[in-house]
């Protein structure tokens, strides 16, 4: 394997984690929420500290995985584009960089944001 196929199989791998690691962040949030805070419909939730922390980091950690279905689906087209002729794909076009930013930033504000959510609530 040559090295840029081996920086196509690292960015698609990085994507991936970070994919995998917003919605587990999601889904143990929603399980703290209902288990160790008793939360079974809206009203308990209105009770909580900072739940704009709460909504936003969600909703951060959303933008996080379409950000990385979209750099998923760049690094999809720079591998096979409609005019191969001349081109040559790299990890370090627009198309690819600008989805793996917005992936990346988005996952440290809602993470950051949902600690914050959780420091109000201890």
């Amino acid at each position: 394997m040559d090295h840029l196929e081996k920086a196509f199989v690292f960015a698609a791998d990085l994507s991936k984690q970070l994919i995998s690691l917003s919605t587990a962040v999601i889904a143990l949030t929603i399980t703290f929420l209902k288990d160790v805070l008793g939360w079974k419909d809206a009203a308990p939730i209105k009770a909580l500290r900072g739940t704009t922390l709460l909504w936003s980091g969600w909703g951060s950690m959303l933008l996080s995985v379409a950000a990385g279905l979209m750099m998923l689906m760049a690094l999809t087209g720079e591998l096979e584009p409609k005019t191969p002729a001349g081109r040559n794909p790299s990890i370090r076009k627009a198309n690819v960089v600008g989805p793996s930013i917005v992936q990346i930033l988005s996952f440290v504000l809602g993470l950051g944001l949902l600690v914050g959510f959780a420091i109000l609530n201890l």
